[in-house]
């Protein structure tokens, strides 16, 4: 797994939660995401409209006083233990002897926050690709300095703050910060799963700012196209924060759920103590113990002590602070719940109604055909059931086809609409299991989905030129994410 983190940027981890803690954790998402959806009834986001983290979302900008983050997301010896090898750790196994030099030495990364984010069902939108550190040139090298009002030297920027001493963020090798987001439900292609862009295609781009979406999609089509699917729940994606990624749409009418836990090197975690007490310092405050979000009572349930001494700053010793008062208060939220952003305008892939009840029906397909229940869950889930139902209806009729030219596809569309009341005959019977059908369907559809949209990409390559440029939903694993021409959908930023 180091060694494919290394290479790529990323890699991602198999069952590093049992499928009980997976649970636990995704109904402590769903608490937050219900106390958030108390305030913000429309879904306006603070990432983008649908979209959230965590950390805007909570009192203390972290989750750190809900217990399943706690014992599932910070206390992971297996996550821990990959985290040690890409650090180069060389501390031994804990033991009962080496547990007070462990407590002695300096770590090989801290913790510095738990949290994620979350996309709701209904979010047809791509997010931008970007850098969870924008000022690293973790390929180019650091960049030249640059000769300040007074004539000294400036080594880089840190927001509006100017740095006299080159940050510990330019080294390839050296990751200032690693997050790693768990998988708490299926990840699919069409409930918003990331697209992570590894080290090479970075290199690749010509230049050291990813692309916005217009030029990602004419320049880097295959990249708009790329998706991390299938994850099961317990999975985990480990990557730098320096490689580019982005969101990508939920059409699954069910909000994706990306908890996480986010580490430091020690020089960075050093680097940014420092800066933040320069700003604390400069601006007069004293410390309220704001940033002690760990209850005591959960940090003496810690087992791992590494991860009881990464992130021993955090504990609220105090039983007066806050983090102690509102341990499991999921009502206890933050005051950037809703952070308005301006749209960006991407015109040339926007979804249309027809493709959006798609991609839903081709969803609710792909439960079906995996035994899941068709009534979605969470806040803001659609109703599943009624709505599937009408889905495949239009389509028994015909009423998608509509908004299509099927010349040289019409016994493909024929068979897609048979197979379809063929699959409303067995629910309505219940004489067979539905799985089978609705698997044989969602593969029909698949083809004629793709072959209007290859219809579509000869006659005007990239969607530059207003036509339905229709774009393939696709997959990726560990190493490359690759092209998968399964589904399209037109989409918008």
């Amino acid at each position: 797994a180091a060694t494919i983190f290394r290479q790529q940027g990323f890699v991602i981890l198999r069952n590093v939660l049992s499928v009980d803690s997976a649970r636990e954790v995704l109904r402590a998402c769903r608490g937050v995401h219900t106390a958030v959806a108390s305030q913000d009834s429309f879904g306006r986001g603070n990432r983008g409209f649908g979209r959230y983290s965590f950390n805007n979302c909570t009192g203390s900008g972290q989750c750190l006083h809900l217990l399943p983050f706690v014992e599932h997301v910070v206390d992971n010896r297996y996550v821990l233990d990959v985290l040690d090898e890409i650090y180069q750790s060389t501390e031994a196994p804990e033991t009962d002897a080496s547990r007070q030099s462990l407590k002695d030495a300096e770590p090989p990364y801290y913790i510095s926050r738990v949290s994620g984010d979350f996309c709701c069902g209904w979010t047809h939108t791509f997010q931008k690709l970007h850098s969870d550190m924008s000022n690293a040139q973790p390929l180019e090298g650091p960049p030249s300095p640059e000769t300040g009002p007074d004539g000294s030297l400036i080594l880089g920027w840190f927001g509006s703050r100017l740095l006299k001493t080159l940050p510990p963020i330019h080294d390839r090798f050296r990751p200032p910060a690693i997050v790693v987001n768990f998988a708490v439900q299926p990840l699919t292609r069409f409930n918003g799963p990331m697209r992570i862009i590894p080290w090479d295609e970075m290199k690749s781009h010509w230049k050291t700012r990813p692309p916005e979406l217009w030029q990602e999609l004419r320049d880097h089509p295959e990249w708009l196209a790329s998706r991390i699917f299938p994850l099961r729940p317990g999975d985990a994606l480990l990557r730098d924060v320096r490689v580019w990624h982005g969101g990508c749409p939920n059409l699954s009418g069910e909000a994706r759920y990306l908890p996480s836990l986010e580490v430091a090197s020690p020089e960075y975690h050093a680097f940014l103590n420092a800066i933040t007490q320069e700003q604390e310092d400069e601006m007069g405050r004293e410390d309220t113990g704001f940033w002690r979000a760990l209850p005591a009572e959960y940090a003496a349930r810690i087992t791992d002590e590494r991860a009881r001494q990464r992130c021993s700053e955090f504990i609220a010793n105090d039983p007066s602070l806050d983090a102690n008062r509102r341990a499991s208060d999921y009502s206890w939220l933050g005051k950037r719940i809703v952070r308005p952003q301006p749209p960006r305008v991407f015109p040339a892939a926007k979804l249309g109604a027809a493709e959006v009840a798609l991609a839903e029906l081709c969803a609710s397909l792909g439960r079906l055909a995996e035994g899941a229940s068709l009534v979605l869950q969470g806040p803001g889930a659609d109703a599943g059931t009624g709505k599937f139902q009408e889905q495949l209806q239009a389509l028994a009729l015909g009423l998608f086809s509509k908004t299509w030219s099927l010349q040289g596809l019409e016994t493909l569309e024929s068979r897609c609409r048979s197979m379809a009341k063929d699959l409303q005959d067995v629910m309505v019977s219940q004489k067979q299991d539905a799985r089978h059908a609705a698997g044989a369907l969602m593969q029909e559809l698949d083809k004629l989905i793709t072959s209007v949209a290859a219809k579509y990409t000869v006659a005007a390559p990239c969607g530059m030129q207003g036509e339905p440029d229709l774009e393939d939903l696709v997959q990726g694993d560990a190493k490359r994410p690759r092209r998968d021409s399964n589904m399209s959908a037109r989409l918008e930023d």
